[in-house]
């Protein structure tokens, strides 16, 4: 009996003294981020999609458009389902703690959400290649199909990487500060590495073949309107669609500066690189759903609509002259 009490007291007292240590290291991360990312994120893409229905008249739901669509409604479900859930970890002073269900649900949603992104930027940076380098064959093919084939492909693969953890038995892990999970790319089993390792090559391969396929279509962008054999045709089609290609640059820009953080860490940590760095690690997905939030905001201000307003402001602010502008050497010599 003695030796049970002496147990049960050092148990409480390991207890008490566990307590104490997680009291002394209660997480100082701020709540303002994501709530900033929530209301940005809910209110961006609302209006995006908004805009895309009010103007589908316009665009005539091209497929660089259609994917524009898959785009945001994946952002925005991505953000509804998933901060509010880490909000209510901050709100609770750190004291909500993820049952097992609702962290693997959560690792769900945000690897989907973040890899589907990765692959619809994929299929429009592929789609505008095959548009810019090859306009004859492009005019002539079943675009619509072949856009649909890949939305379709990419949200099976994203499906499957994201449910790869579950169909192995395995579950999400929380991190730092408790407010998000992820497959467990810390763990030291087989399973959980590579699980981490084959989803963060995916993600990186994508922003390749991405980073690739744009750099292609700057090149035959500039050959086109700089060569001296070029017709005048060709140079009035591009500008036409320099306003999805201004976007398209924009997105992927924020893609390759927003998810590579994440991605390299989740490649890195199962190879015992880059230990410990939880602020970073928490850094990497903040700025995963920051892009989330952005690429919305992207396609509400990249327009010419936005430009001559805000051009309009502008020359409000600078009081010039309504007749003035109407001379364009006035503004060269300005």
């Amino acid at each position: 009996m003695e030796i049970v009490r002496s147990n049960d007291t050092v148990y409480v007292n390991n207890t008490n003294l566990t307590q104490l240590e997680s009291r002394e290291e209660k997480p100082t991360a701020s709540i303002a981020p994501p709530i900033v990312i929530l209301i940005l994120g809910t209110i961006g893409n609302g209006l995006a999609l908004i805009l895309l229905h009010r103007l589908s008249g316009e665009h005539k739901w091209r497929v660089f458009y259609r994917f524009v669509l898959a785009l945001t409604i994946n952002d925005l479900l991505g953000i509804i389902l998933t901060a509010p859930i880490g909000i209510a970890r901050y709100a609770s002073n750190f004291t909500f703690t993820f049952p097992p269900s609702l962290c693997d649900y959560m690792a769900f949603v945000q690897m989907f959400t973040i890899l589907n992104s990765a692959f619809i930027v994929f299929s429009m940076s592929l789609d505008r290649f095959y548009a810019i380098l090859f306009p004859v064959k492009y005019s002539f093919s079943a675009k619509e199909r072949r856009a649909h084939a890949l939305l379709i492909l990419g949200g099976v693969v994203s499906l499957f990487l994201s449910s790869a953890l579950h169909m192995a038995g395995r579950h999400a892990q929380s991190f730092y500060p408790g407010s998000w999970c992820f497959v467990d790319f810390k763990s030291e089993s087989w399973a959980d590495r590579g699980i981490s390792l084959v989803y963060a090559l995916m993600g990186l391969i994508i922003l390749s073949f991405v980073t690739i396929l744009n750099i292609a279509v700057i090149v035959t962008i500039f050959r086109q309107n700089f060569s001296k054999g070029n017709s005048t045709k060709r140079i009035t089609s591009s500008k036409k669609s320099i306003q999805m290609i201004v976007l398209l640059f924009a997105v992927v820009i924020l893609f390759a500066i927003c998810s590579f953080p994440l991605l390299i860490n989740i490649f890195a940590q199962p190879l015992h690189i880059l230990q410990g760095m939880e602020s970073f690690q928490l850094l990497g997905l903040r700025l995963s759903f920051l892009n989330c939030v952005l690429k919305s905001w992207l396609y509400i201000l990249v327009r010419r609509e936005t430009f001559s307003f805000l051009q309009r402001i502008f020359r409000l602010c600078c009081c010039l002259n309504p007749k003035e502008e109407k001379n364009p050497f006035q503004v060269v010599k300005l």
